[in-house]
C-alpha cells in the first residue's frame, strides 16, 4: 500500500520531506511492479519449458513402450499431461505408467511393435527418404546435432 500525504503529515514531517518520501515511494512501487512483471514472465517461460520437456519424455516413453512412430502425435492427443505426477523426491524420473497404461489398453493396435529397451532405433537418413517430424521427436540430442541440416529441413 503506498504511503499517503496524510500519513506522513501525521508523523510530523516537514512538507519538503513529505514530497521526497512520496517520490521515493512512487519509484519503489514502480520498481516493484516491474519486478513482479518480470517474475511472472520468467515463471511462464519456465512453465512452457517444463511442459515441452514433459511432452518430450512422454513421446520417448511411448516409443519405448512400442508405439509406432507415426502414431505418437495421435497418442499424445489421448494423454492428459496434467495427470502426470511428479517424482516423489521431485528430481527423480517421472512415473508415466499410470498415464500410458490406459492409452496402451485403448489404442493397442498403435503399439504393434515389441517394447524397446534403450534408445529408439531410427531409420538411416538417406537422400531418398526425407526426415519427418516424428523422426525428429524420436531422436536423441546427439542424433539431432549430428543430422542438424535434415532436422532443420523437417521442422522448416
Amino acid at each position: 500500500m503506498p504511503l499517503t500525504r496524510e500519513q506522513l503529515e501525521a508523523l510530523g514531517l516537514p512538507e519538503e520531506q513529505i514530497g521526497q518520501v512520496l517520490a521515493l515511494d512512487g519509484e519503489a512501487a514502480a520498481a516493484r511492479d516491474e519486478l513482479e512483471a518480470r517474475l511472472r514472465s520468467a515463471k511462464e517461460r519456465g512453465d512452457r519449458l517444463a511442459r515441452r520437456e514433459l511432452e518430450r519424455s512422454v513421446k520417448e516413453a511411448l516409443l519405448l513402450q512400442g508405439a509406432e512412430g507415426w502414431a505418437v502425435p495421435l497418442l499424445m492427443k489421448a494423454i492428459d499431461l496434467d495427470r502426470v505426477e511428479p517424482a516423489p523426491d521431485g528430481d527423480g524420473p517421472l512415473d508415466l505408467s499410470a498415464v500410458l497404461a490406459p492409452v496402451r489398453e485403448a489404442y493397442g493396435q498403435l503399439f504393434a511393435r515389441e517394447e524397446r529397451v534403450g534408445q529408439p532405433v531410427l531409420a538411416p537418413l538417406t537422400a531418398s527418404r526425407a526426415m519427418t517430424r516424428e523422426d525428429v521427436l524420436a531422436m536423441s540430442p546427439e542424433d539431432i546435432v549430428g543430422h542438424w541440416d535434415a532436422v532443420k529441413a523437417a521442422l522448416g
